[in-house]
């Protein structure tokens, strides 16, 4: 097992909050930063106020991680933190939400390409999942989804369909909120956290203590198949053997190719992860890493198409060609390396 790194870099590197640091190093000095505590507290006001908002004009809107998550997995809004709201809604509940969050006061953040030219609005929402919504004063980030994964094994309807028939309700702070159920939102977590390379121990530190007593073990198997997710579910149960000395109370019997979770290994212990710090070389690396994610011909072209359109070129190319992006993209890789150097 391999020995975890100090506080200070499981508290800023991995996002861990100083209640989970003490859980994992057995101490208890989480009495010491009662600022965190608080800065929590006040993300869980701000999730409750929001909720409010949009629920007080009729959305449907699932919760996503956050403080419902530290609820579920910790019986403690706070154990866990959050660096922003994330919820996913009806596509064409978008530009619905969308006003409504401007009237509180969110903006899209400056280099987040949106439009609302039908033609390029439709190719951006094929290309992104989510769309960001900052608030200048409080700093609150909320990410608005209308897909809850991408590049996938299986169709973007598919998932969908899926979603829909593994929601519940979860009680908290007196009203009732819409979730995933257990086994959706536990390979929801182990899709996302692979997806990142799990370059943050707080998402696989989320794994580990996953209440999984209660859950529906064949349903789970079985939406591990349909999504074709065996190899993270591999890959996860090495890491956490690797980092925490466990595995999850699901085995599955996929080959996880060694290179999957080295790739792993290597982000999780990379001292920067900034955007700034991915060179070309990483850049390769990352495709290699998600190119190995899920078995399949489909999948691997989804990871080709992901790699060859970058929503920002739409702002160096005026076409309502998706093909002409494509074949930008090399040419705009290129420019922008030269000029860069």
């Amino acid at each position: 097992m391999k020995n975890l790194p100090g506080r200070s870099v499981l508290s800023e590197r991995h996002r861990l909050t100083h209640t989970q640091i003490d859980m994992l190093l057995n101490e208890e000095r989480a009495g010491e930063f009662v600022h965190e505590k608080m800065k929590i507290l006040r993300k869980v006001k701000d999730f409750l106020q929001i909720s409010d908002l949009i629920r007080s004009r009729g959305f449907f809107f699932v919760s996503m991680k956050g403080p419902l998550l530290s609820q579920r997995i910790y019986g403690d809004p706070t154990v866990r933190f959050s660096h922003d709201i994330d919820i996913f809604i009806n596509p064409e509940d978008l530009d619905g939400i969308s006003e409504l969050l401007y009237g509180a006061g969110f903006s899209i953040p400056p280099g987040y390409l949106w439009t609302d030219d039908k033609v390029k609005r439709k190719l951006l929402m094929e290309s992104y999942h989510h769309l960001e919504f900052v608030n200048k004063k409080t700093g609150l980030m909320i990410e608005v989804h209308w897909v809850l994964m991408h590049t996938l094994p299986v169709s973007e309807e598919f998932v969908d369909k899926i979603l829909r028939k593994n929601l519940c309700e979860m009680e908290f702070a007196g009203q009732k909120f819409t979730v995933m159920n257990k086994e959706m939102e536990l390979l929801f977590l182990l899709i996302h956290g692979s997806r990142h390379g799990w370059e943050r121990l707080k998402w696989l530190v989320d794994i580990k203590d996953y209440p999984c007593k209660d859950m529906d073990v064949p349903k789970f198997y079985d939406l591990v198949e349909k999504f074709r997710a065996g190899r993270i579910l591999g890959q996860t149960n090495r890491l956490l053997t690797l980092y925490f000395g466990t595995s999850l109370p699901f085995p599955g019997n996929c080959r996880v190719p060694e290179n999957y979770v080295r790739g792993a290994v290597k982000q999780i212990e990379a001292e920067d992860i900034s955007p700034g710090s991915k060179s070309f070389k990483r850049m390769v690396a990352n495709f290699v890493y998600l190119y190995r994610m899920f078995p399949g011909v489909g999948y691997k072209i989804e990871i080709l198409k992901l790699h060859m359109f970058r929503p920002a070129d739409m702002a160096s190319l005026k076409s309502t060609k998706k093909l002409s992006y494509y074949l930008y993209r090399p040419y705009g890789l290129i420019k922008r390396r030269m000029f860069h150097a």
